[in-house]
């Protein structure tokens, strides 16, 4: 989620572009619930083989904690209020809180933990602080600065077909940040 975020968060903030913000914001939600939900259907539909077992309970969790903040977002973006852009700290606050939760919720369902190749940076099992920082920060700044092409090109295209910015970022940015 953080390339439609940044990309998000650039356009309201330093590209001054709110109706790409707007666009973008929807637009994630709504590929995913249209056109991603629907690949998935299609493809399970010509699977031969059986699913593996699935987390239901997990996923219904996920699923209706999402449409709940979705449902609320929408409800939101319909009435105008001078504190409202404030309530954007209130949902990061609620997303970090079900990310803690999650993170601590037992296993109810008795999934066994997968096995990864861990990821290094230095050629260790247990990379230092410093390598982690780096490439985090290295990582922020790259999606920060191609955010800012991004919503300028997205301003630029919208003119060129004559579309509104809020339309061509409900379009595009869901696909070039998937």
């Amino acid at each position: 989620a953080l390339p439609e975020s940044v990309v998000t968060g650039v356009a309201v903030t330093v590209g001054h572009e709110h109706d790409i913000g707007v666009g973008a914001a929807l637009g994630g939600p709504l590929a995913l619930a249209t056109v991603g939900y629907g690949v998935i259907g299609v493809a399970l539909l010509l699977r031969r083989r059986p699913l593996p077992a699935i987390q239901n309970r997990r996923l219904a969790r996920d699923q209706a904690a999402f449409l709940a903040v979705f449902a609320v977002k929408v409800g939101l973006g319909l009435v105008a209020f001078a504190w409202k852009p404030w309530l954007g700290l209130l949902f990061f606050a609620g997303y970090a809180a079900y990310v803690v939760l999650e993170l601590r919720a037992k296993d109810e369902e008795g999934d066994a933990e997968l096995e990864t190749e861990a990821l290094t940076l230095t050629g260790s099992e247990t990379p230092g602080i410093v390598p982690v920082l780096v490439q985090t920060v290295g990582t922020l700044a790259v999606v920060f600065a191609a955010s800012q092409v991004f919503v300028g090109q997205l301003a630029w295209t919208g003119e060129q077909l004559g579309l509104a910015p809020t339309v061509i970022a409900l379009l595009l940015s869901p696909i070039a940040t998937e």
